[in-house]
């Protein structure tokens, strides 16, 4: 990707539809899959575990969906998120710049990437599912680089990957990076 090349005018972006559609299912599951071990097992221990799982779920739930309606603006001097929370990053106010990977399988295939970053108070965390995440993750990393922001070797390495669009992300971090990501 040519970072230089990048256009100057405020960018919209958003999750799509089809994550939040996802990560809702995956936390109806785990409501339903609470409930049903608190009814088959019963008891005051395993229905209080339950009704804990039940709430993590849920709360899940309502951030994928609530996620799914903001919109980040991503301009020359900072990061707008427009939703149920404004909030506001200025790129020669950040603090912190952290990009981990994630990955369930032993290949590191199949994982996701979370950026975060902080300034004036304010956090954001960013996952690689919303559109266009290099231009966000580049547009950072360079505002990282003006500001003189020490960036940790794992976020060093993940933004190496990042930015080189040779080979899939699977085949450069290998199971030692994806570890240390956690």
């Amino acid at each position: 990707m040519d970072r230089k090349a990048q256009s100057s005018a405020p960018l919209e972006h958003r999750y799509s539809p089809r994550a939040a559609y996802v990560a809702g299912l995956r936390a109806l599951a785990g409501i339903a899959g609470s409930a049903a071990l608190w009814g088959v097992a019963g008891g005051l221990t395993i229905g209080l575990i339950s009704l804990a799982a039940i709430a993590v779920f849920l709360a899940y739930g309502v951030i994928a969906v609530r996620r799914s309606k903001d919109v980040l603006v991503l301009s020359d001097t900072s990061i707008v998120v427009n939703g149920w929370r404004r909030r506001i990053i200025e790129f020669d106010q950040m603090t912190v710049v952290r990009l981990a990977y994630y990955s369930t399988r032993r290949d590191g295939e199949k994982g996701w990437m979370e950026l975060t970053v902080k300034a004036g108070g304010q956090r954001l965390m960013i996952e690689s599912e919303i559109d266009d995440f290099n231009r966000i993750a580049t547009a950072i990393y360079d505002a990282a680089i003006n500001n003189t922001i020490t960036l940790s070797p794992v976020s060093q390495r993940n933004f190496a990957v990042l930015l080189d669009d040779s080979v899939s992300i699977g085949q450069k971090t290998g199971y030692a990076v994806v570890r240390a990501a956690r």
